[in-house]
């Protein structure tokens, strides 16, 4: 239509957004567009009133005030998205501050377990460093080493004993260093070890040549584990024992002296003797005879004493000949309870009950010590007093180790015990 136009009633709901204004076909009223910035809003419709002549000047006032109609709905509706935008908005800082919260839980959280792992993470630290200090003052050698000997560990005793740092040794084959610890039989050691047992070595002399003397060393191989229980290397326990092979080198050189003294002494010992017994044998048969033939009692009376001091002569010569033998074998490394369960002294032991306290060590001595223990149970059985019971056991006194023997009997008279040693 054009403008100023009527137009059917019919057609009223799609008028508006062609044109400014229509006419409607009885001319009372008029429908105008409603716009903002060129854009349709919406349409205002006035009905019931006649259109007067002057209708262009109604419809620019009507005009006039669509735009700010237009103005008002724009900014109506853009209100309306500001609420729905500011809904929006607080529903996002709604969830984001339950999501700040969980947030900061979760924070508190990380932080507390943050703070006890740095707690366990210290623990640790100062255990690891509790142990290396243990270890890095310990006066034994120790060696770790993986499956295929590679060094990975020693600690300085082990540097002063192989007379090398451990920097260098690192990551190294240790039979590559010392190949004489393959020579003298190492290597099978260590290899029963990697295959789980745990191996205490011979006895090892070592030469080094920034040394003027052997270094002798007592080894133990002991297989190590992981949390799975499989094997992964090898702990090498090594002990310095120099000054003890010293020592007992310089034993055997006093004990071959003394023995070559000693050889000389028994043959003159073993001469005396002899001649001795056989005076005392001479005697001894005259008395006898003399006893079976003579009716006259203090005559038998007098016999009877000089055959009791035969016997007893014939007991002393018999112990010059025990105590002779004292340090005429080599020393030798003996345990107390293996002593004890000797044949000798199990035949003596018989009525009595016998405790021997666990003695972690071994003892050097003349092989005659399983005499004296026999001995001392003898006394027991003789002077004892209905004796039931001996215990044997050992204590630290100072630098001594003492070895205690006892027994349940009557014990000694305390003005008597300065008498145990003398003889008669």
């Amino acid at each position: 239509f054009p403008p100023g136009g009527s137009v059917p009633s019919s057609q009223l709901l799609f008028i508006g957004l062609e044109r400014d204004y229509y006419l409607l076909d009885d001319n009372h009223g008029f429908i105008i567009s409603i716009r903002h910035k060129k854009v349709i809003l919406g349409v205002l419709g006035i009905f019931g009133v006649s259109v007067p002549d002057r209708i262009r000047e109604y419809l620019n006032l009507t005009l006039s005030m669509t735009s700010f109609l237009g103005l008002a709905i724009n900014n109506s509706r853009l209100w309306g998205e500001i609420q729905k935008i500011k809904r929006e908005l607080e529903d996002a800082n709604d969830k984001l501050r339950d999501n700040n919260e969980d947030l900061l839980t979760l924070t508190l959280k990380l932080q507390a377990s943050n703070q006890e792992l740095i707690t366990s993470r210290k623990k640790i630290e100062d255990s690891e460093e509790f142990i290396k200090t243990i270890v890095n003052s310990a006066n034994i050698g120790i060696m770790v080493l993986d499956k295929d000997a590679r060094v990975l560990f020693y600690n300085p005793e082990m540097e002063r004993i192989f007379g090398l740092k451990f920097e260098p040794m690192k990551g190294k084959v240790v039979f590559e260093f010392f190949p004489h610890l393959d020579k003298n039989g190492a290597y099978p050691y260590f290899s029963k070890a990697v295959a789980g047992e745990k191996i205490v070595a011979p006895d090892l002399e070592m030469h080094f040549q920034s040394r003027d003397h052997s270094t002798w060393i007592s080894s133990i191989f002991v297989p190590v584990y992981d949390k799975d229980l499989s094997i992964i290397g090898v702990t090498n326990y090594v002990f310095d024992i120099t000054d003890r092979k010293e020592s007992e080198q310089e034993l055997m050189r006093a004990y071959e002296a003394l023995k070559v003294s000693q050889n000389k002494l028994a043959i003159l010992s073993s001469v005396t003797r002899h001649d001795i017994l056989n005076k005392v044998m001479v005697i001894y048969g005259y008395s006898e005879l003399l006893l079976a033939t003579t009716t006259d009692e203090a005559e038998k009376k007098n016999l009877k004493n000089i055959l009791t001091a035969g016997n007893d002569i014939k007991t002393l010569i018999t112990f010059t000949k025990e105590y002779q033998e004292l340090g005429m074998q080599k020393p030798v490394w003996m345990r107390i309870g293996e002593v004890m369960n000797r044949p000798s002294i199990k035949s003596i032991l018989r009525g009595f009950e016998l405790s021997v306290q666990e003695i972690p060590i071994e003892i050097y001595v003349d092989p005659m010590f399983e005499k004296v223990m026999y001995n001392l149970i003898d006394n027991s059985h003789r002077h004892g007093q209905e004796v039931s019971a001996i215990t044997i056991s050992a204590e630290q006194s100072g630098e001594d180790y003492l070895i205690v023997y006892a027994d349940n009997g009557a014990g000694i008279k305390e003005e008597e015990k300065n008498l145990i040693f003398k003889q008669g």
